[in-house]
C-alpha cells in the first residue's frame, strides 16, 4: 500500500497542542484525527491487536474493543456518522487478505477523513498528524519507531515554552495541591525517551513564542520541513471547518506570550522556576537564573519560602505538611540537577 508520511506530535501539556492541531486541520494535505478521543488516543493499541486478523473480523473486533474500553457517551462525539466511518473501512479492507497495524493506522485516518465528507485520493501526497494526547510524550516518541519498522519514514514535531507562564498556564486549570507541585517539578526536565525516536525520522522544534508571533514564517518553514505546500488555511484555528476556540482564544492572539500570571507568581516565584528549569531556558532563549550565583544554603532558604499560588491551592484543600517533605526532596534534587548542568556545561536534559 503506498502511503501517506505519518507526523508525530509531542507537544508537551500547555504549550500549544491547540494551537499546532487547529492550525494543521485545515490543509488540504494533512489528515488528522482533530478529538483527543479514544480512538485518537489509543491508536497504536487498536491497530496492534486488530493486525492479523482476518479482514471480516476487523471491524467487528473494533466495535467490541470500543464499546467495552471508551468511556460513556464518547460515541456520539467520536462517531458522528458510524455509517460512513464503518462504510469506508468496510471499503479499505477489501483490497487485501491480511494488514499490518501500520497499514491499519492509515486506514482508520482515511477513515475518519470520510466521515466529514473528505475523499483521500492521492496518498502520495499527503501527510498525517498524529499526536495521541494522553501519553507521556516520551512514550509518544517511542512510537515513530513502530511506524519506522515498516520503513515509513518522518517527523516528530514538538513545541518548548516558556518555563513560568506554561506553569500559569496549567495552574489555571489544576485545583489540587499535589498535582500542581508534580506539574512544577517536570517544567525544563527532559521526559523519558527523549532520544529514541527511530532512525531516519527527524525532530522539529517550534517555539510556542515564535508560532505566535510569526505564523506565517514558521508555518512556511514547517510546511517546507515536511515537504508539502504552504495553504492559507494554515492562518486559520479550526477544527471541521469551524473556527476553535480555547478559553476564548483562537488564532495567533499575543495574550498567551506576554500573560506573566501575576495571579499566580510574584517576581520571585518566576525567579525561582526559572532557578529550577536554568538548563531548559537557557537552551531555548529563554530568561533563565544560574543556580551557580546562589550558595546552596541561599538556595534552601529561597525554596523553603512559600510559592504564591499556594494559598490559593491550600484555600482550596488544606496543607499536607507530609506531602510537603517529599516536595522539597524533589527541589533539592532538581536544584542539583540545574548545578550539574552549569558545572558540566551541557544542555542535554535528563529525567528528574
Amino acid at each position: 500500500m503506498k502511503t501517506a508520511s505519518p507526523k508525530i506530535g509531542t507537544i508537551p501539556w500547555y504549550s500549544g497542542n491547540y494551537l499546532i492541531r487547529w492550525s494543521l486541520a485545515g490543509h488540504p494535505q494533512i489528515m488528522m484525527m482533530e478529538e483527543y478521543n479514544y480512538l485518537n488516543d489509543n491508536l497504536y493499541f487498536i491497530c496492534i491487536r486488530l493486525a492479523g486478523k482476518e479482514p471480516s473480523e476487523i471491524m467487528p473486533c473494533f466495535w467490541r474493543l470500543y464499546q467495552r474500553e471508551a468511556k460513556e457517551g464518547e460515541g456520539e462525539k467520536d462517531f458522528p456518522d458510524k455509517e460512513k466511518f464503518t462504510k469506508k473501512m468496510d471499503e479499505l479492507l477489501k483490497y487485501g487478505d491480511c494488514f499490518t497495524s501500520q497499514e491499519l493506522f492509515v486506514m482508520f485516518h482515511i477513515a475518519y477523513e470520510a466521515m466529514y465528507g473528505r475523499e483521500i485520493t492521492n496518498l502520495g501526497n499527503t501527510v498525517i498528524y498524529w499526536e495521541p494526547h494522553a501519553w507521556q510524550r516520551g512514550i509518544v516518541k517511542k512510537w515513530s519507531c513502530w511506524l519506522g519498522s515498516s520503513g515509513l519514514r518522518g517527523f516528530v514535531i514538538g513545541t518548548v515554552r516558556n518555563s513560568y507562564i506554561r506553569a500559569g498556564s496549567c495552574i489555571k486549570n489544576i485545583i489540587g495541591r499535589k498535582s500542581i507541585w508534580d506539574f512544577m517539578l517536570r517544567l525544563g526536565t527532559a521526559e523519558r525517551g527523549e532520544k529514541e525516536s527511530c532512525q531516519g525520522w527527524e525532530e522539529i522544534v517550534i517555539k510556542f513564542e515564535d508560532l505566535k508571533k510569526k505564523p506565517r514564517e514558521m508555518l512556511a518553514n514547517l510546511c517546507e520541513r515536511l515537504h508539502i505546500a504552504f495553504d492559507e488555511n494554515l492562518m486559520q484555528s479550526t477544527i471541521h471547518g469551524d473556527t476553535a476556540f480555547y478559553r476564548g482564544i483562537t488564532g495567533f492572539d499575543l495574550k498567551p506570550v506576554y500573560n506573566l500570571y501575576e495571579e499566580y507568581f510574584t517576581s520571585l516565584d518566576r525567579m525561582r522556576i526559572c532557578l529550577l528549569s536554568s538548563a531548559f531556558q537557557k537552551k531555548y532563549g529563554y530568561p533563565f537564573v544560574n543556580p551557580m550565583d546562589f550558595s546552596r544554603r541561599e538556595l534552601q532558604e529561597m525554596f523553603l519560602k512559600e510559592f504564591f499560588w499556594e494559598r490559593i491551592a491550600e484555600a482550596a484543600a488544606g496543607k499536607d505538611e507530609t506531602s510537603m517533605y517529599f516536595v522539597q526532596e524533589r527541589v533539592r534534587k532538581k536544584l542539583w540537577q540545574m548545578r550539574f548542568y552549569e558545572v558540566m556545561n551541557t544542555d542535554e536534559l535528563f529525567d528528574s
